[in-house]
């Protein structure tokens, strides 16, 4: 079973694995975690920076245990294999806590917003829970959107139509609006008018020093 997606909102510490015996072998961290609803079943858990992959065994028999790995292809999920996927899902909540970094920068600025004198966050949007607006106390004018859409909406390209991603919009002077947009990181606006806004694509590599300097220019911009 893939649990890749995890690695979304995480980095790993790899150096905490080898702590917690994971080895490494094959360009991954292994470990066995023998199972506590059957003895006769053993999780390989294996671990990189951009996977993780876990799968079962039957001891008894020497070979893979089919039903559990296979299962999200069937969709078929007995009361044995709901149990056996509840352990191992509270086994990889403990490594979360105990070796995983949070990436999620949108939580960073969430906190920078409600910790900025003078602002504060809306969710105007019933439709769209994950929309946060910001605005300025003083005159109730937005200087930031963030927001999840998919990736075409920025690249035009239908093949991004599946990933969706956290981007903030932000204000901008119309003369520096072609120097910052490059089409990778900082697009058009998204939604809102291009001659003003620029649309920030939020990701693990994003520069937070320069993305707060960003917020406080559109801060101060619509400050009229």
């Amino acid at each position: 079973m893939d649990f890749s997606y995890l690695l979304k909102d995480y980095d790993i510490d790899l150096n905490k694995l080898k702590d917690l015996g994971f080895i490494l072998k094959d360009d991954f961290y292994n470990y066995t975690l023998n199972s506590k609803i059957d003895n006769n079943i053993d999780f390989v858990i294996l671990i990189n920076e951009k996977t993780i992959i876990v799968n079962a065994f039957d001891k008894e028999l020497n070979e893979e245990y089919i039903p559990f790995n296979a299962r999200g292809k069937s969709g078929i999920k007995s009361d044995y294999i709901t149990k056996l996927d509840e352990e191992i899902n509270g086994f990889l909540e403990s490594l979360i806590d105990q070796v995983f970094v949070s990436n999620n920068k949108t939580n960073e600025i969430i906190n920078y917003i409600q910790n900025k004198e003078n602002s504060f966050i809306d969710q105007p949007f019933e439709k769209y829970k994950n929309y946060f607006v910001f605005k300025r106390k003083d005159n109730n004018k937005w200087f930031g959107v963030l927001m999840d859409v998919s990736l075409d909406k920025l690249t035009k390209n239908e093949k991004d139509k599946e990933i969706i991603v956290n981007i903030v919009n932000l204000k901008v002077n119309e003369n520096k609006v072609e120097t910052l947009v490059n089409n990778k990181k900082i697009f058009n606006a998204y939604h809102m008018y291009k001659k003003y806004w620029i649309s920030v694509l939020i990701n693990k590599e994003t520069d937070l020093d320069k993305l707060s300097a960003l917020l406080d220019d559109s801060f101060e911009l619509v400050r009229t």
